[in-house]
């Protein structure tokens, strides 16, 4: 069998023969790399002189192939991308093979490295304490309702008037620490 091949816009094409007295196709090579048709349409500058293909990592190596293969993970969201094939492009400054911390929801990608956002975490931790806060309230006034409609009525007993001061006293101590958070917040 005898094996050809050409250059086409810079792509290797191939033609077999299984006739020995086949003569060189015009425009194409005779070589002696049998398996050379494995290879249709690969660059030829993947190829030596002597049409062998060379080894991939040779290839990247000499900075002909891009390797990028494997996980990254956006600078921003910590999305994560993967790249499985060689000649790949990825943009560095929006992708890292940096992995995000483990179990931290407040974190931001600075100096090459995956770093705790604070500040972020300090806003929200505040965010959810002074939502806890709205909430007690809620309850303190609900705990209020009916002592004062017996205070109201005129029917109040003193465990009526003494539950409805002790819930007023959580309200406003609650209502100073909420404008206390509120005031971080800013």
């Amino acid at each position: 069998m005898k094996v050809f091949y050409a250059v086409e816009d810079g792509k290797i094409r191939v033609c077999e023969s299984g006739d020995d007295e086949t003569p060189v196709p015009v425009g194409f090579k005779e070589t002696d790399n049998k398996d050379l048709y494995k290879n249709e349409g690969d660059p030829v500058e993947w190829f030596d002189d002597n049409m062998r293909r060379i080894p991939d990592e040779n290839l990247v190596r000499q900075g002909i192939r891009v390797d990028k293969r494997g996980l990254w993970y956006n600078k921003i969201t910590g999305e994560k991308k993967y790249i499985h094939n060689l000649d790949v492009s990825i943009d560095e400054t929006l992708y890292t093979k940096a992995a995000p911390i483990k179990n931290e929801s407040y974190q931001k990608f600075e100096n090459n490295e995956w770093i705790i956002d604070t500040e972020k975490k300090d806003k929200a931790e505040k965010e959810s304490r002074l939502s806890v806060l709205i909430s007690e309230i809620e309850d303190a006034e609900r705990r209020q309702i009916r002592p004062l409609k017996a205070i109201i009525n005129n029917e109040a007993t003193s465990d009526d008037t003494d539950t409805y001061n002790r819930y007023e006293a959580i309200i406003l101590q609650l209502r100073s620490q909420i404008t206390e958070l509120e005031q971080d917040l800013l």
